[in-house]
């Protein structure tokens, strides 16, 4: 009987046992659940550590669940933490695509096809001037056109071996 009590007082003061968890209603555990959906998602985007995580993964039911150690108050900070960040991330980008130009849209299909026209396969062209401090390819080499894809990159056969493409 006493070693019955020890070992029942052992496991609450262990580091593994927890207080059971009660909530009044069920909109508070369903604000938990999808909080800990969302920080495990987070966490598991962002390569978070195992040690260093607020959630595991329970696999028997196929969702996020918050560790032992974690308070759901603790929990509710992570997840406002991530929103803020996420809300912050839309109205950069918000704001970018608003004011920017978009300098890096794709040609058309008609500008595509003019390319492929001036440049078809085997046509002879000669480097005028490169900006790439890693390649061997100087002004005057020449190569030949091997293909143009879809987005305007016309890649190219160099008489060095080579086969950087040009954009």
């Amino acid at each position: 009987m006493i070693s019955n009590d020890m070992n029942a007082y052992w496991r609450r003061d262990s580091k593994y046992y927890r207080e059971p968890r009660t909530t009044e209603d069920k909109a508070e555990q369903q604000r938990l659940f999808e909080q800990a959906q969302a920080v495990g998602e987070w966490e598991k985007a962002h390569r978070v550590p195992d040690i260093k995580r607020m959630t595991w993964w329970y696999s028997d039911f196929g969702v996020y669940v918050p560790n032992d150690f974690v308070t759901p108050e603790q929990l509710s900070a992570r997840y406002s933490e991530i929103d803020s960040v996420k809300e912050r991330a839309s109205k950069k980008l918000d704001s970018v695509e608003e004011n920017a130009a978009m300098p890096n849209q794709l040609p058309s299909k008609e500008s595509v096809a003019r390319l492929r026209e001036q440049y078809p396969e085997r046509t002879r062209v000669e480097l005028v001037s490169m900006d790439d401090p890693y390649s061997t390819l100087v002004p005057g080499d020449k190569g030949s056109v091997s293909f143009i894809d879809d987005i305007g990159t016309i890649f190219m056969n160099w008489d060095k071996g080579s086969s950087l493409g040009l954009v």
